[in-house]
């Protein structure tokens, strides 16, 4: 089956996508038409399902085309929160304070992973960049957005990815990143861990996916694990 991809419905001529570690992925589109696309968005590449929000400042047309850039989740932690103080006699929890964040800015957070109190019976929320308060919340440990939108946090689980998911066209032992060709964009995600032609396994920390012509290539940026 072709690969092909769409933003909202409408077919687009390229897609290229960063995920990164932690924080917020992104993916640029370009369509062949410049029709309007704003607010909510759902990217499609293939079988996979993006959702986010439409950048106007990284959006725009030239002449017949159109390049949109996407960004994940609603756009809530791209805006400065408002000022909040929050009271528990038994501990203001670290889940209260950042869901309570989130749900403030317009983002949906799983706090199924969230430990333990923040140590006060009172908290008080600066009115700051929202993401900058998420980070100070949370500390050491990283948050980043999935591809339907929700943010998490803590450590991206490991994904053994089977060596004819893909085709390992090349690799740099010194920046360790391997490029890939790809039949299928879910088959490699940052936590992927790839075997495949490698003198060592390579855990993926960063992916970039790019889809041109029909054709779906990939670089993920990793670190060397014991073999």
């Amino acid at each position: 089956m072709a690969l092909f991809a769409t933003i909202n419905g409408q077919r687009v001529l390229t897609a290229s996508l960063r995920v990164p570690y932690a924080g917020l992925w992104f993916v640029d589109v370009q369509l062949d038409q410049a029709v309007t696309v704003a607010g909510s968005a759902v990217v499609t590449l293939g079988g996979l399902e993006l959702r986010g929000v439409v950048a106007p400042a990284r959006s725009g047309a030239f002449q017949d085309r159109r390049r949109v850039r996407v960004v994940a989740g609603a756009g809530g932690w791209l805006t400065r929160c408002t000022a909040r103080q929050m009271h528990n006699t038994q501990g203001v929890t670290l889940r209260s304070a950042v869901t309570s964040l989130a749900a403030d800015v317009g983002e949906t957070f799983d706090p199924t992973t969230l430990p333990g109190k923040l140590g006060s019976s009172y908290f008080i929320r600066q009115a700051a960049p929202a993401s900058r308060v998420l980070e100070q919340l949370l500390g050491a440990t990283p948050w980043w957005v999935d591809y339907q939108g929700v943010t998490r946090a803590g450590a991206r689980p490991r994904v053994e990815t089977p060596e004819q998911a893909y085709q390992l066209l090349d690799f740099d032992e010194r920046e360790k990143v391997a490029e890939l060709a790809l039949d299928d964009p879910t088959a490699v995600v940052v936590g992927s861990v790839l075997r495949g032609r490698l003198e060592r396994p390579l855990l993926v920390r960063e992916l970039r996916v790019e889809m041109s012509k029909a054709a779906l290539r990939a670089s993920a940026v990793g670190e060397e694990l014991a073999a």
